[in-house]
């Protein structure tokens, strides 16, 4: 991993973006155990979790469009993208938008510990 401090303030752009996710989808779960409140979290509020996580993802992408913006090319990314594969993983969180990804919402979970272990 690269230690300068653009690559610090990359990876706090992550843990911003994406660490607080298993934090909600945690209390979102904790509360559908609710007796009084579980038919009715569990239909409206769960299935909705993966679109969630998606749209932070996509956030995320037109954040480091906005970074990128004045030159797309290849080598301005290489220079200024620190930690590409994090940025990648982070980036495969727009899988998310196709149904069938979108389904099961532990995969969203468990996409998003990377960023929780920061």
């Amino acid at each position: 991993m690269d230690t300068s401090f653009f690559a610090y303030l990359q990876r706090i752009d992550m843990m911003a973006f994406f660490s607080g996710y298993p934090l909600i989808y945690c209390i979102v779960f904790f509360i559908a155990g609710n007796r009084q409140l579980k038919n009715n979290l569990t239909i409206k509020l769960i299935p909705f979790l993966p679109t969630a996580y998606t749209l932070v993802g996509t956030l995320y992408l037109g954040l480091q469009l906005k970074d990128l913006y004045p030159d797309y090319s290849i080598d301005h990314i290489k220079l200024t993208v620190h930690q590409p594969y994090l940025k990648i993983w982070a980036l495969l969180s727009i899988v998310f938008w196709l149904p069938s990804f979108a389904k099961k919402t532990v995969f969203s979970l468990l996409h998003s510990f990377v960023f929780f272990f920061f």
